[in-house]
């Protein structure tokens, strides 16, 4: 059986991320400063939190403030609702955001990785292979990539969805309910699965999702900003990639700044850091990634399946990382 309330879930996640993130915000940004929304819980976003550390910005002689949010779904929430003119943002929560606000643009990708999001259950309640996971309770965060990186895991492994009981849950506490043993299983990304397997141990059985989904983390604008400002994001692009540059000639260093700034263990991290490629670019898939993801929501109800389509490919702006060229 699954349980899903769809609105009902994603209204009390959204309200209790942002209260998380409320509790950080900074003061109102002067004129002329880009305000980031940025995903700070993620090791995805380390190019950006290095940018931040080590004043990359200011050399592109660009002011940045940083806004922290718990997801980057939170962060281009934000971005449609002009609370910040730029956000992080994986691919998915962009098909969300293009049904509302259709000058949502990715101007940059600035890290990728197929082992960001992964499938961990616990050998305790007989999970040792994916057909184990019939019957089970999965905890997933409902309307993310996470719940797209369980579906097509399910379905690459012929089980039905109505085959499990899935339990939706906000990121920070899916590992909490694999640990206490409230459901069998999680669906999460990094560093949620590190944490859970460091708390587990050998109970911890792990199924990587790199067959099924490589995540993009971008850097997302609106048209209306990105035109007024082009100079902004080629610098904040430039920024990025500095640090971009940083990381591949000071690996310990970058590692103990995420670290920090991740609340982690620089050891425990060191575990998964090659497992993502921090390199900025504009990936072709990325228009018929998100046109599959598309077909997927409709599918779940995610979006109306009479809601006319985006085309994704306009969603792409290559022209400021062509100018960074």
């Amino acid at each position: 059986m699954t349980q899903i309330k769809r609105s009902f879930t994603l209204a009390v996640l959204a309200a209790s991320l942002l209260l998380q993130s409320a509790g950080c915000t900074r003061q109102p940004p002067a004129p002329g400063v880009v305000t980031f929304g940025v995903d700070t819980f993620s090791l995805a976003s380390a190019p950006v939190l290095i940018a931040d550390e080590k004043g990359f910005w200011k050399g592109e002689k660009v002011a940045v403030s940083i806004k922290p949010f718990a997801s980057g779904s939170l962060a281009v929430d934000a971005l449609v609702a002009h609370a910040v003119d730029t956000a992080t943002v994986a691919d998915l929560p962009v098909v969300f955001a293009a049904q509302r606000e259709p000058t949502i643009r990715i101007v940059a990708t600035f890290s990728d990785s197929d082992k960001h999001v992964n499938m961990l259950g616990r050998k305790d309640r007989g999970i040792k292979t994916p057909a184990d996971l019939k019957g089970k309770k999965i905890a997933v965060t409902v309307g993310t990539a996470a719940e797209y990186v369980m579906d097509q895991f399910l379905q690459n492994n012929h089980i039905p969805k109505s085959a499990v009981t899935v339990i939706s849950l906000p990121p920070p506490d899916t590992v909490p309910a694999i640990v206490r043993g409230d459901v069998d299983a999680i669906v999460a990304w990094q560093p949620n699965i590190l944490n859970a397997q460091k708390q587990l141990g050998s109970n911890a059985v792990t199924f990587p999702s790199g067959d099924i989904y490589s995540q993009p983390f971008n850097v997302a604008v609106l048209d209306n900003f990105s035109q007024q400002n082009p100079a902004a994001i080629v610098a904040l692009l430039r920024g990025i990639r500095r640090a971009e540059e940083f990381i591949k000639t000071n690996k310990a260093e970058s590692i103990a700044i995420v670290a920090r700034r991740l609340g982690l263990d620089p050891h425990d991290l060191a575990q998964i850091w090659d497992d993502y490629s921090f390199q900025l670019n504009l990936p072709a898939r990325l228009p018929s990634a998100m046109a599959a993801e598309d077909g997927w929501a409709r599918a779940e109800g995610l979006i109306r399946k009479d809601a006319k389509a985006p085309d994704y490919s306009t969603i792409v702006n290559a022209q400021f990382f062509q100018d960074i060229q």
